[in-house]
């Protein structure tokens, strides 16, 4: 294979990689979700985000994120990877013990 045959196919490879990287959207929720005594708790909320404004507070224990049960921040992970861009997510947390 000829050096030419490389750089274009680098440059190819490149090309698609910036069309992949401008079409990527990810959703966020505004959360700093970590693993607390067992529970997935809110360690950090971000101001002005979609939970901030829902009310989400520092030390709330998420317990299900629609009908799927969270038992690590991986599933927190899993419902917003496979959700799409301006879906509404029902959380339910648990804070001082109350619903």
């Amino acid at each position: 294979m000829s050096t030419s045959a490389v750089v274009v196919a680098l440059l190819c490879l490149a090309g698609l990689n910036i069309v992949q990287r401008s079409s990527w959207s990810e959703l966020e929720d505004g959360v700093l979700w970590k693993v607390s005594g067992g529970d997935v708790a809110a360690a950090e909320v971000g101001q002005g985000t979609a939970a901030d404004r829902s009310g989400v507070r520092r030390g709330d224990i998420l317990l299900q994120i629609g009908a799927r049960e969270i038992q690590g921040v991986h599933d927190v992970v899993d419902v917003l990877h496979t959700s799409e861009r301006g879906a509404t997510l029902r959380y339910v947390l648990l804070r001082e013990q109350a619903r």
